[in-house]
């Protein structure tokens, strides 16, 4: 009992630094950080093979066919609570990867505004020389 027990502290614990690992994320990006995004998303996923580990290993022991008499009173109050802390730091995560996406979008648009009024720049400044050569033409004929 104490095994399952200890498997779900121990995914607690990656689900922890998930979080945690997000809110440094979400720091920096609120003040315009975006070089280290690959470095996050790679961390991300490292955590999350970690988790699916733990997962796995879960499942390999909830195959095991446990005696009544092996699950105490106690044994379930602490898997009910390890459940519990799971369940609120994954809403908690799933608020987080909200404002990161947001984040994302907000400064890829805010890009995309930038590329469009280089490029009408580059219209503005193209249309120039053609009229400057035509009557450049003008001017010699």
């Amino acid at each position: 009992m104490q095994r399952i027990v200890d498997l779900l502290n121990e995914k607690n614990d990656y689900l922890f630094k998930f979080y945690r690992l997000n809110e440094e994320q979400i720091t920096s990006l609120s003040e315009g950080r975006f070089d280290h995004l690959d470095e996050f998303y790679n961390a991300r996923e490292v955590l999350l093979e970690l988790v699916s580990h733990v997962d796995a290993r879960i499942e390999d022991f909830n195959r095991e066919v446990l005696e009544p008499g092996h699950i105490t009173e106690s044994g379930k109050k602490a898997i009910s609570l390890a459940l519990r802390e799971k369940e609120d730091v994954v809403q908690r995560i799933l608020a987080q990867d909200l404002e990161v996406l947001s984040f994302i979008e907000k400064e890829k648009s805010k890009m995309l505004v930038e590329l469009r009024q280089v490029k009408m720049g580059r219209k503005a400044v193209g249309g120039y020389r053609q009229f400057d050569e035509h009557r450049r033409v003008d001017e010699e004929a």
